[in-house]
C-alpha cells in the first residue's frame, strides 16, 4: 500500500458555520466544497465532515486521519489481509473510494483514493 499524502478530518456540527470559520477566520484555503464535507489545503489537507451516523461514538475532540492512496483496491485488499477493522467500506460494485477502520485503539483512519 502506497500512501500519497495524510490529512487530518474533523468531525464538525454546522459545516457552513465551520467553513465559514476556517475560511474567513484562520484563512485556509478553501480547494473543494460538497453538501457533506469541505476541503481545505495549506500543505497538509484538513476537511470538514459533518458528524457520520455510525456506529462510531464521535465527541467534540474526535479527529479522524486520512490517508490517500495510489490504488483503493490493492489497499483494501492489504488491509483486508492484515485484518484490519473495517467500520465501512464502498458496497460491492460502487465507485466510491473511500473507506473507514479503526486502528489497534480504536482510532479512526479514513483511505481513500484520489482517482
Amino acid at each position: 500500500m502506497k500512501v500519497l499524502a495524510v490529512g487530518v478530518m474533523v468531525l464538525v456540527q454546522d459545516l457552513d458555520r465551520s467553513v465559514e470559520f476556517y475560511k474567513n477566520v484562520l484563512r485556509l484555503t478553501l480547494v473543494d466544497e460538497m453538501s457533506d464535507w469541505a476541503l481545505f489545503q495549506e500543505g497538509v489537507m484538513l476537511q470538514l465532515n459533518p458528524y457520520p451516523d455510525t456506529a462510531i461514538q464521535y465527541d467534540s475532540s474526535t479527529v479522524v486521519m486520512s490517508l490517500v492512496v495510489e490504488d483503493f483496491a490493492l489497499a483494501c485488499k492489504h488491509l483486508e489481509e492484515h485484518e484490519a477493522d473495517f467500520i465501512s467500506r464502498p458496497e460491492p460494485g460502487s465507485t466510491e473510494q473511500a473507506a473507514i477502520i479503526c486502528d489497534v485503539d480504536g482510532n479512526v483512519i479514513q483511505i481513500s483514493s484520489v482517482s
